[in-house]
């Protein structure tokens, strides 16, 4: 929801979250599988759930014309991006309607509502506009964009199986949706600290000089000269980001950009969440398919009922972090091997086809390339490098010889030349002029 401009141009938006806590009890059997699992698992094709689907489809779903128990966390929105304050309380909605983000999306570059419903436009139109503001706001503190995938597999309705690869559309509807939602997770994140009460953050650390300098050797490598310096800050990172943004090697850097930064991981103790450029950050917005979402929603719920006890150095707040650091750790791990395995299944009737690829990883074995446009790895083995023998250095990020290298970054041709569908490998070869 967001209401309309008050006298100094500022907006409440209105983000209402699903109340998972007021339909499953803390410590029942549902619950206690919810925190065994942590986290929805989203294998392509295919979700193994953190509840199950008469409560994530059903029960706790923000329907349209269903009155829902929620959470809401009030934004009020300076015409700067400036978030001024911040409330948060239990509600009731009923929502107006379920909006796709194509039609949304077409609507705000045409303002024609097509299927969507007139009185919800204004709210639209209210939202963007909160929205714009944001990414000002944060565009002037620095960080890079959140990861997304390039390309998602898609399958036969009738057998399951995957044909192909189809290129991700990341719309403006998308946009404005992830920074409300990145929004209002930071605003809690404040709301929480500045309470005293405990929380399970999302802390990512700021990079030492040793992956500040594996950056911009990988930089370099794709043609571009990062020149960090011996410290990087937000706005560097933001810097550096604005100098491959839309070009052809961005999703192979980013992902090499990943790497070297590394994972954010859940605390109860505050801190700086470099990535995002957010002095504070949780999660929040989804305790239908995420535990730490529903603990922070529990620790607001005991607060606004009276508790006062709540410390961040309670010991089963650090053991359910460790915990869910773990399952966040084999979920990701799993969902990267069930795309392996369907693009490997995909790619095994292109055998001999070539593709532009760069090189992400220098492994013992050989390199690891990411092929442009699909988000897809595959592998060339060091045997099959010309004009050898060659020697692995890993403190380059490098295969050498005495007349060629292969190193993070290089663009190369590639074919297919073989695929193991189970383990989910692509074997790839430099293409022959």
């Amino acid at each position: 929801s967001a209401l309309p401009a008050e006298a100094d141009g500022a907006i409440r938006v209105l983000v209402s979250i699903a109340d998972v806590d007021a339909l499953v009890a803390h410590g029942s059997p549902l619950d206690r599988e919810a925190e065994l699992r942590a986290t929805s698992v989203y294998l392509a094709g295919h979700v193994v759930p953190m509840f199950p689907e008469a409560l994530s489809g059903g029960a706790a779903s923000l329907l349209p014309g269903c009155d829902r128990p929620t959470l809401t966390a009030e934004l009020r929105i300076g015409p700067e991006g400036e978030i001024t304050s911040v409330d948060v309380y239990p509600s009731v909605i009923c929502s107006h309607a379920r909006l796709s983000y194509e039609s949304v999306s077409q609507f705000l570059l045409t303002m024609d509502p097509g299927d969507i419903p007139l009185e919800v436009t204004p709210t639209l139109r209210r939202l963007r506009t909160a929205a714009a503001r944001l990414g000002a706001q944060r565009a002037a503190r620095g960080g890079v964009e959140m990861a997304r995938e390039e390309a998602y597999i898609s399958f036969d309705p009738a057998t399951r199986q995957p044909t192909d690869l189809e290129p991700l559309d990341y719309t403006m509807s998308h946009c404005m949706v992830e920074r409300l939602m990145v929004a209002a997770n930071e605003a809690m994140a404040r709301w929480l600290v500045e309470r005293g009460l405990p929380g399970m953050f999302r802390v990512h650390d700021q990079p030492d000089s040793e992956q500040v300098e594996m950056l911009n050797h990988s930089a370099r490598n794709f043609g571009i000269d990062a020149a960090l310096g011996p410290q990087l800050s937000p706005r560097g990172l933001a810097a550096f980001e604005a100098q491959y943004l839309d070009t052809p090697v961005a999703p192979a850097l980013r992902t090499v950009l990943g790497r070297i930064l590394g994972p954010a991981r859940y605390t109860p103790v505050p801190g700086l969440h470099f990535g995002l450029a957010a002095p504070l950050y949780l999660h929040f917005t989804s305790p239908i398919r995420r535990y730490a979402d529903l603990a922070v929603h529990r620790i607001v719920k005991r607060y606004l009922g009276g508790d006062r006890s709540q410390a961040s150095d309670s010991p089963s707040l650090q053991a359910l972090a460790h915990h869910l650091n773990e399952a966040a750790w084999r979920a990701s791990k799993a969902e990267n091997e069930r795309y392996r395995m369907l693009t490997a299944q995909i790619f095994a009737q292109r055998i001999g086809q070539r593709f532009l690829a760069n090189v992400i990883m220098i492994k013992p074995f050989g390199l690891v390339l990411q092929m442009t446009g699909t988000g897809s790895t595959g592998t060339i083995a060091s045997d099959l490098l010309p004009d050898g023998p060659y020697e692995y250095q890993p403190d380059v990020q490098a295969w050498v010889s005495e007349h060629q290298s292969f190193a993070v970054g290089d663009s190369l041709e590639v074919e297919i030349i073989s695929v193991n569908e189970e383990l989910g490998r692509i074997d790839l070869a430099l293409a022959e002029d």
